[in-house]
This record gives C-alpha cells, sequence and structure tokens, in this order.
C-alpha cells in the first residue's frame, strides 16, 4: 500500500513540473524561446531501486513554485466606464429666423412671380387700410407684393413690416374676426375682444364670438391646419381676408405649401355672418371702366318709329251654321267631284306620261345583287291605308 501512495505522490509532482514548464513556454514569445536540454539522470540499478522504495514514510510532496514576476498572468484590464452622454442641446426652433442677407426675400417674390405668372407691386396704396389686426396691427404699409389668382381666390404676398404675410380674398365681408396661433410660436400680443374658441392640432383659435368660430369648424378647418406649414406662426379671418404670417427664412417652397390650405380656410370663411349691408361701401373707382352715365332729362327715344295697326274697337264676325250638314266625301263610295274638261281628262291617262311605272327596272340599271340588304314586306294581308275608319 506504501508503494502506491508513494507511485501517486510522484506521479503528482511531475505534473505539476510539467505544468509549470508549460506556463513557462507560453508566457516567452516564440522568438527568445531556446531549446534547453536537461540532463537525463542516470538509469539505477535494482537495488538502488528497492533502497529508495523500502522507508514506509511517505515523503511530503514538494510544493509548488510560486509564479514569479514574470510567469505570473498579467491581470485583465478592468473595461472602462463609458463617458455619459452630454446633454443634447435644446433643439432651435423651426421658427427662428436664421441669417440673411438683405433683399433675398424681396428677389425670391419677384422670382417666384415670374415662375407662376403672377404681377409683382412695389406698394399698392389700396391695401395700407385693409387690415387691423396680425402682423398688420401695427400700422405697416404692404412693400414687395405679389398678386395672383389661386384656387379661385385672389391671392397677395407682401411684406407688412419685416414680416412676411400672404393674403386670399374670401369673397364675403364680415365684422367677425377669427384668431389662429400656433402653441410653439414666438408669442404674441392678444387683443381684449378675442377669446378661446377651441383648438386643433398646434393651433388655437381666438374669436370674437365664440359660438361663431364653433360653427364655422369643420373638416376644411381642420385639413387646412393639419397641412399648413411649420413656418407659419399665425393666421387670422378679417373682413374678407384670410391671411397667414410666416417666419423669415420662408421662402418660396413654404409659399407653395401654404396655398391649398389657405385657400381651403378662404372656402369656410364664407359661412361666416355677412356684413350688414348698411355699413357696406360701394367703391365705383374700384369697378372695371363703364360708358359715361348720360345726361339727367328727358329720354328721346331714337330709331323707326313704332306702327300701330291694332284697332280701338274689335267686333267679331257673326257666326252663322247652314241648316242642312255638309256631306263630306268618303272613300266607302266611288265618287267623282268636279268638272273635268275632255283635255283634262286625257292629260290623265294610264301610260300617257313619262313616268315610270312602280316597280319596274330601267332596262339600263343592273340588276339588284342578291347578297344586298332588303326589306322584306308581308304580302299576307291586304294595305290598311285603304280602310275607311269613319264607321
Amino acid at each position: 500500500m506504501a508503494i502506491v501512495l508513494l507511485l501517486l505522490s510522484l506521479g503528482a509532482a511531475a505534473a505539476a513540473v510539467a505544468l509549470w514548464r508549460a506556463a513557462n513556454n507560453q508566457e516567452q514569445p516564440t522568438s527568445e524561446r531556446e531549446p534547453k536540454l536537461e540532463p537525463q539522470p542516470e538509469p539505477q540499478s535494482e537495488a538502488q531501486q528497492e533502497r529508495e522504495v523500502e522507508p514506509e514514510a511517505v515523503p511530503a510532496p514538494e510544493p509548488e513554485p510560486e509564479p514569479t514576476a514574470e510567469s505570473a498572468p498579467e491581470p485583465e484590464p478592468e473595461p472602462e466606464a463609458e463617458p455619459e452622454p452630454a446633454p443634447a442641446p435644446a433643439a432651435e426652433p423651426e421658427h427662428h429666423a436664421r441669417l440673411m442677407l438683405p433683399g433675398t426675400l424681396k428677389r425670391e417674390r419677384r422670382h417666384w412671380a415670374e415662375a407662376k405668372n403672377f404681377e409683382f407691386l412695389k406698394s399698392d396704396e389700396y391695401l395700407e387700410d385693409e387690415w387691423f389686426r396680425g402682423a398688420a396691427s401695427n400700422g405697416a404699409s404692404p412693400r414687395d407684393i405679389v398678386v395672383g389668382n389661386v384656387f379661385g381666390h385672389e391671392m397677395l404676398l407682401m411684406d407688412l413690416g419685416g414680416v412676411n404675410v400672404m393674403a386670399m380674398r374670401t369673397g364675403s365681408a364680415t365684422e367677425e374676426v377669427i384668431d389662429f396661433r400656433r402653441r410653439d410660436a414666438i408669442e404674441q400680443e392678444s387683443s381684449e375682444d378675442l377669446f378661446e374658441a377651441f383648438s386643433h392640432d398646434d393651433f388655437i383659435a381666438l374669436a370674437t364670438d365664440t359660438a361663431v368660430a364653433q360653427r364655422m369648424r369643420d373638416i376644411r378647418v381642420n385639413v387646412a391646419l393639419e397641412r399648413m406649414p411649420h413656418d407659419v406662426t399665425g393666421i387670422w379671418m378679417e373682413s374678407e381676408w384670410v391671411l397667414a404670417q410666416t417666419t423669415k427664412n420662408a421662402l418660396s417652397p413654404v409659399w407653395e405649401e401654404m396655398l391649398a390650405p389657405l385657400a381651403l380656410l378662404a372656402d369656410a370663411a364664407r359661412t361666416l355672418p355677412p356684413r350688414p349691408s348698411t355699413a357696406q361701401e360701394l367703391r365705383v373707382e374700384e369697378g372695371d371702366p363703364t360708358r359715361p352715365a348720360p345726361p339727367a332729362g328727358p329720354v328721346e327715344l331714337s330709331g323707326l318709329p313704332t306702327i300701330r295697326t291694332t284697332t280701338d274697337h274689335f267686333e267679331h264676325p257673326p257666326v252663322q251654321r247652314p241648316e242642312e250638314p255638309i256631306e263630306l266625301p268618303t272613300r266607302a263610295i266611288d265618287d267623282s267631284r268636279g268638272d273635268f274638261d275632255d283635255d283634262d281628262v286625257a292629260a290623265y291617262d294610264i301610260g300617257a306620261d313619262d313616268v315610270d311605272a312602280i316597280g319596274d327596272q330601267p332596262a339600263d340599271e343592273e340588276p339588284p345583287r342578291t347578297n344586298d340588304v332588303r326589306i322584306t314586306r308581308q304580302q299576307g294581308t291586304d294595305a290598311s291605308i285603304f280602310e275607311d275608319h269613319t264607321d
């Protein structure tokens, strides 16, 4: 039993040495490894082997060599903590005006007017007192005006006190005012006569009469507010106009997107209560030119005089019926009426004229082809045109 334990301990020691050598070989680079020849032990005789086996005391196993600094495995580097992402800068609102060169909007309006075949005006004195709300509340006169017709409405694109404004005429003037303001837009001064009526999408509707604004709201208003570009910061309805103001960086692509929604609002604005007729002013000077009015005085008739052929009094002739009724001719009796001369009778003899008989075919005419389309007359019954239906 002792021999078995001794052999097991020797085997364990040899295995530990082999593992230690293998670890040293892995730590050294391939180029630095040099084969070392270890002296092999001399073969021992059987007597010496028996002497080594005789003691019963089991020698303590050799302590495993402690790994040196060179052979010790390097500790794995700890993963570096990922730096926390820096807080994202506050998103700049889309309506924030970027730096633009002076005159850029004016040139853009002129080019857009040429591309759409619209008219471009530097100013218009008739529009100075047209609006009093929104961007027009500061009393600025419109400048750099584009005039055109879109979706059946007169359209204006202009500069009102440095604010880009697009307006469409509704065709029906009203005393009510409805103001749509975007929630995230720059704060705008509110009038004391405007009250919140409803809200939809990003807009809040303020009106002078909330009930009127709520009745005016329909699918056209909802679709127009949803499709309005985000560069539009405010919309208001005033008199016979619907106006929308944009940011300073809104150019022609934004103007194109504004046309259809603004036209829907212009159609919906016609449902607002009309302005009383007593307050409406007829501006004849703004209408189309007409012919000059005739001078005051009696009107003289021109042209041929009218000929009157009617008499003052008309008497109907007396109606007198005969005592005996008149006998009318009938087909039931063969009768000849009237006086005929002998010459007249000879002229009406059968065959005396040059008219061909019905149904006869001229000799110089080709016979009809059998495959032609012809209408077949039914000969089974007599003709009904000779019957007398008076009875």
